[in-house]
């Protein structure tokens, strides 16, 4: 329950950037008053877990940043000349 309430807490985080970022004609709308609640009530919800829910769930969330951060290196690899070739 808890990476659950943790990705509902991404998603309404996003939520309020993508409505900041206009750059197209039509590009997302939302009242700010959703996410805002949304991201509320999942941060409320988290403080009830039980801490070794917490335990578990942080080795987890600790797992997936660290495999974020390797894709996100391994997608700015600079080109090689071999690259640049073809």
């Amino acid at each position: 329950m808890l990476l659950l309430l943790v990705v509902f807490l991404i998603v309404n985080t996003a939520v309020l950037v993508l409505r900041s970022d206009p750059g197209e004609p039509d590009h997302f709308r939302a009242p700010t008053v959703l996410p805002v609640l949304g991201a509320a009530s999942c941060v409320l919800l988290a403080t009830q877990v039980e801490a070794e829910v917490w335990l578990r769930g942080s080795v987890v969330l600790a797992l997936a940043v660290v495999l974020a951060v390797v894709a996100a290196k391994r997608r700015r690899r600079p080109e090689t000349e071999e690259d640049a070739k073809a």
